[in-house]
């Protein structure tokens, strides 16, 4: 914003002007400044974005690779070996909008070494080929160091942009990645960021490989210890990876649905008859809903007294139908389990494609809102009748 200090001046000699002669003087005046487009930082003229729309693609472009980078992040934090991290490496390589792409890793080191070399290795080893969007190929081909990739490939290549970044942790060198880019295109954020998880993820992975044990640790990551039925960390990868399946797949009749439980009365039941009490209660829901799902289906216990179930099906009424089981089947869990307790559960359900346009986020949120909305008429009715039914 630029004022103009001659305006300025002469605004001030008026205003003094007014108050010596006993004129009545506003105790604010405003001068309007001129509007300077593109000169806050002093370096001049700029060139005005008229193309809003391609300002637009590239927020998107961010927000997308912000949302990649997350979700990569997660998965590699799941890959416990080799086969695993591969096909994580793979999966998010399209987004580095690189052409093609070389992953090159050290030899394994000896079995008398315990650590990894600091340094590249004499012979390295061609693990994949990546051709964008999706093209994988497996090679486990042997070359020496100093030709950075192997020879038939150096003499096949097509004429472009070679950009070799290691791949390393801490001090562990674990290899490099070799990225083809064509005209007009370079590394980005992105395939930085996707460059530092193959490191993350070769480190963990190595790290499991020390561990005995692999099983336990699985399920240390993605089981409920009490119930042992998922946890929140194996619902949301079980849930991501059945949501991009159904996208995957074109024309699709399966219909997936997200179901939200949350047990009533838990503090009622640990403070009158003790948490070895409450925890049978929680095993006995979990035991319940477990009986309900069917074998392409999952449930999972995603905080203290939350539960949570994935249903996929071809009926589009399938989320409907477990939710009249459901009560059903509390019933007789209830009569029959002679506790001394009230043993119930609100429940909610939702079905991501039977609405036009719903999220994956908003699923979840209308299956929360629709249990507690049944948890909300459960308490008044409580309310009404002034002890626990």
């Amino acid at each position: 914003m630029c004022v103009h200090y001659d305006e300025l001046a002469e605004k001030a000699v008026e205003i003094i002007d007014r108050v010596n002669n006993g004129i009545p003087q506003e105790k604010v005046e405003y001068i309007n400044p001129e509007v300077v487009l593109y000169r806050s930082c002093g370096c001049g003229s700029q060139v005005v974005v008229e193309d809003w729309e391609d300002e637009i693609q590239k927020l998107y472009k961010k927000d997308k690779d912000i949302r990649q980078v997350i979700f990569m992040t997660t998965e590699c934090q799941d890959a416990y070996d080799e086969d695993e991290y591969l096909r994580v490496i793979a999966k998010y390589f399209k987004d580095t909008c690189a052409a093609k792409g070389y992953l090159c890793l050290c030899e394994p080191p000896d079995e008398e070494e315990e650590e990894p070399n600091e340094g590249f290795t004499d012979y390295m080893i061609l693990k994949r080929v990546f051709t964008a969007p999706w093209g994988v190929e497996v090679s486990d081909e042997r070359f020496p160091k100093k030709e950075l990739l192997p020879k038939h490939i150096l003499e096949e290549a097509q004429v472009g942009q070679y950009l070799i970044v290691g791949i390393h942790y801490k001090n562990k060198c674990y290899g490099y990645m070799v990225l083809v880019y064509e005209a007009n295109t370079w590394i980005d954020c992105y395939a930085q960021a996707y460059v530092t998880c193959i490191a993350n993820v070769i480190q963990d992975a190595e790290i499991h490989r020390q561990i005995t044990g692999l099983e336990e640790i699985r399920n240390l990551y993605q089981k409920d210890p009490l119930t042992g039925i998922y946890n929140r960390r194996g619902f949301e990868k079980h849930l991501r990876a059945m949501y991009e399946d159904m996208h995957k797949q074109e024309n699709s009749k399966l219909y997936l649905s997200v179901v939200s439980i949350d047990m009533d009365d838990l503090k009622f039941i640990n403070d009158n008859f003790g948490h070895q009490e409450g925890d049978a209660a929680l095993c006995m829901l979990a035991e319940t809903v477990k009986r309900l799902i069917g074998p392409e289906e999952i449930c999972a216990r995603v905080g203290g007294d939350e539960f949570a179930a994935i249903l996929q099906s071809e009926d589009s009424q399938r989320h409907e139908k477990f939710i009249r089981d459901f009560e059903r089947e509390m019933v007789r869990v209830r009569e029959e389990s002679g506790k001394p307790y009230p043993f119930h559960a609100s429940i909610g359900a939702c079905c991501i494609n039977g609405e036009k346009g719903l999220t994956l986020m908003g699923c979840i949120q209308k299956a929360d809102k629709s249990m507690y909305e049944r948890k909300k008429e459960r308490d008044r009715r409580k309310r009404q009748q002034g002890e626990f039914d």
